[in-house]
């Protein structure tokens, strides 16, 4: 079988601390037979996402995992919950589909955002969340140049105001340090 990722990414997962923070869980495997309305087959973010909503709504639901919730990329990630997931930025989504597709991206992404928000909300989860927004830094002075050129396209398309912020205030904002890139653009969501 032709596999989309490197080897790694199937393999035993590295170690990890804050998985390795916790009591490992016995999750225990389905013994004889068993009936379900949907199986969803996967433990990560989406299905367990699925699961849930399939079960708020009357559902019986049944998640299959091979390993343990979150084993595989849900739970090899950086955590990251922002705006501005695409490659492409806000200015080329429009221009290559249009105004319309642009603003219903960027409203999916909004509403993403919030409905993680919602979750963590209300299921009290510790997910350490740590800001209002997203900053995004600038290796070179080009890059910069970029930033500052895309701040009214993720104005216009996330209604937020970024802020450009300078390598010489950068300590001000939490960001200083040896190394920090020359600048930073942090779009807050409203």
């Amino acid at each position: 079988m032709r596999r989309l990722y490197e080897p790694a990414a199937y393999g035993p997962q590295g170690a990890c601390y804050w998985a390795g923070t916790l009591p490992a869980a016995d999750w225990g495997r389905p013994e004889g037979d068993a009936g379900t309305e949907v199986a969803v087959i996967g433990g990560g973010f989406t299905g367990l996402s699925a699961a849930l909503h399939l079960a708020e709504a009357g559902t019986a639901v049944t998640v299959l995992e091979a390993e343990h919730p979150g084993y595989g990329a849900s739970g090899r990630n950086g955590g990251f919950c922002c705006l501005g997931g695409a490659k492409a930025s806000p200015a080329t989504i429009e221009r290559r589909f249009g105004s319309g597709a642009a603003q219903a991206w960027a409203g999916t992404e909004k509403a993403a955002v919030a409905r993680a928000r919602a979750l963590i909300d209300r299921f009290g989860i510790d997910a350490d969340t740590h800001s209002d927004g997203e900053v995004l830094l600038a290796h070179k002075p080009r890059a910069f140049a970029a930033l500052r050129a895309e701040m009214p396209d993720l104005a216009r398309a996330y209604g937020v105001t970024p802020l450009l912020i300078p390598p010489e205030a950068l300590a001000d904002h939490g960001l200083g340090g040896t190394g920090t890139a020359p600048c930073t653009c942090r779009s807050a969501l409203p």
